[in-house]
């Protein structure tokens, strides 16, 4: 069975295509919601290249809450979240072959939802 890896923004920006689909040969890569969010909210061009390292899957990564929902979570039921895996959002990621393109826009109601997302972050990040 496969183990998970966290990609963060770093590793995602700085590594080349082969090094990712060498970590997804043997491993399940998981990306936060705040990365995938911070990708799409790229410039076109960017955001194309960004997730073009992607290897070319149906589900190329699996989408996990970023760490405020898990903290919740810990401070709510005063438990430990125990693995982010577990908290994954199994969703179907086919836009995800959109966003490979660079003349790709998003939809004003995709714009719309992400900035409401943003907002509902901030407010989180400001009640903390």
């Amino acid at each position: 069975m496969n183990r998970n890896i966290l990609i963060d923004k770093s590793f995602l920006r700085g590594a080349k295509s082969d090094e990712i689909s060498q970590l997804a040969n043997s491993h399940k890569l998981l990306m936060t919601e705040s990365l995938l969010y911070e990708c799409t909210k790229e410039a076109p061009s960017e955001r194309a290249r960004l997730f073009r390292k992607f290897p070319d899957a149906e589900n190329p990564y699996i989408l996990i809450p970023s760490v405020g929902p898990l903290l919740r979570y810990e401070v709510e039921n005063k438990i430990p979240c125990g693995k982010p895996s577990d908290f994954a959002n199994q969703k179907d990621y086919s836009i995800h072959k959109k966003l490979i393109c660079d003349s790709y826009q998003l939809t004003e109601d995709q714009n719309n939802k992400l900035e409401k997302n943003d907002q509902k972050s901030w407010k989180t990040l400001k009640s903390s």
